[in-house]
């Protein structure tokens, strides 16, 4: 039966009749509990379902790996449009997993699209350097690059795409 529920609390776990006319909330009779049907945490009214990252990727697991039934069935216990902003956020985070690397200071994400290896952290300001991710000295961050003793002497342009001549041919087609 849809309608039904058991209350989450460990300590009570009654069977609740939810109320058509009350989207997503239940109140169970024997401990008075309002909680949201969803999440099954206390009634949140209309603000979202908050959820562990734990919680999220046993979901988002389930969600992926079930066939046609086992997807509706989850759609319909916590809304398609929740599962939607799931999907979509777990998607935005792997994104930034494979592209970015976390600042040294505040650890905010960093994506690295051209240009030398001293990087500046545009959340906390601080200067780092992208191969070894150490911190730079701000009065003299160039010193890093130019240190024979450092493991990045001589590599401040590592990795750079240099201009071929070809990349000028657009002036002849005038």
């Amino acid at each position: 039966m849809r309608d039904v529920v058991t209350c989450p609390r460990n300590s009570c776990g009654s069977f609740v009749v939810m109320d058509e006319n009350i989207r997503n909330m239940a109140l169970c009779s024997e401990c008075n509990f309002a909680f949201c049907t969803l999440c099954r945490k206390v009634y949140h009214g209309l603000a979202r379902c908050t959820f562990t990252n734990t919680e999220i990727q046993c979901i988002l697991n389930e969600y992926k790996t079930g066939d046609e039934k086992v997807r509706t069935a989850i759609e319909e216990k916590y809304g398609k449009v929740t599962i939607e902003r799931l999907v979509e956020e777990s998607e935005s985070s792997q994104w930034v997993t494979d592209n970015c690397r976390p600042c040294p200071i505040c650890s905010s994400p960093i994506q690295k699209l051209d240009g030398c290896n001293k990087m500046s952290c545009m959340k906390c300001g601080s200067y780092f350097c992208w191969l070894c991710m150490k911190t730079l000295n701000k009065d003299t961050p160039y010193k890093h690059f130019n240190d024979p003793e450092s493991q990045c002497f001589n590599l401040l342009f590592r990795g750079v795409r240099t201009m071929d001549d070809g990349d000028f041919d657009d002036e002849d087609d005038l």
